[in-house]
């Protein structure tokens, strides 16, 4: 009855787990969604020569990198929990298939500990309830707004490499640098650039 009861508490964990980790892909995706707005934004108050509003946008842009990246180290703790729970049901099945075997049996009691896996098991319990992602992510968005120091420098930078990525271009259109002069230009302010055209077309 012992060994039933802690695979169905198993069997729980893991769909409550699954549960949280779609949530949490569909909050990282509408973030992300939200992201590719708000650099769009971003580039088009730098094109207007808009420093204060690119700014504002721009630290909202930290916010939300802050947040999916908290999402982020969420799903991977609780997928750890996943692979934990896989190995304690491993475990129990072995259990099961080697039980007329006292001597191993016996061998294998004293690895596995039925008291310290439900101690495991209703520590997890807790974790779960505890983690309520949504609330987590609104206090995150709290804790973002008064790192207001910190925030404005990201912010600031973000609005300096945009900025800089149009003056680059502007340069490069009035035949002010050349293609590779650009191109090494660009790759110290935008990570990754490797196509005028690609980013002469943002």
């Amino acid at each position: 009855m012992k060994e039933r009861t802690i695979a169905a508490s198993l069997e729980a964990y893991k769909e409550k787990a699954k549960e949280t980790i779609r949530s949490i892909d569909r909050e990282r995706m509408q973030l992300e969604f939200e992201r590719k707005k708000v650099e769009q934004q971003i580039r088009k108050a730098a094109q207007d020569g808009d420093r204060s509003s690119a700014e504002i946008h721009a630290k909202c842009l930290v916010r939300i990198k802050d947040n999916i990246k908290r999402l982020c180290v969420s799903k991977a703790q609780i997928m750890s929990l996943q692979m934990n729970m896989q190995l304690a049901k491993s475990f129990e099945v072995v259990g099961g298939i080697i039980s007329k075997s006292a001597a191993i049996m016996a061998s294998l009691n004293k690895n596995v500990n039925n008291k310290e896996m439900q101690q495991q098991l209703a520590k997890f319990s807790r974790e779960m309830q505890n983690l309520q992602i949504r609330q987590n992510y609104m206090e995150d968005c709290l804790d973002s707004a008064i790192r207001i120091d910190n925030e404005s420098s990201q912010a600031s930078r973000e609005v300096d490499m945009v900025m800089s990525e149009f003056d680059l271009l502007q340069k490069h259109k009035l035949g002010m640098l050349d293609a590779d002069s650009y191109m090494a230009e660009c790759a110290q302010w935008v990570p990754g650039s490797g196509d005028v055209n690609s980013i002469a077309n943002k």
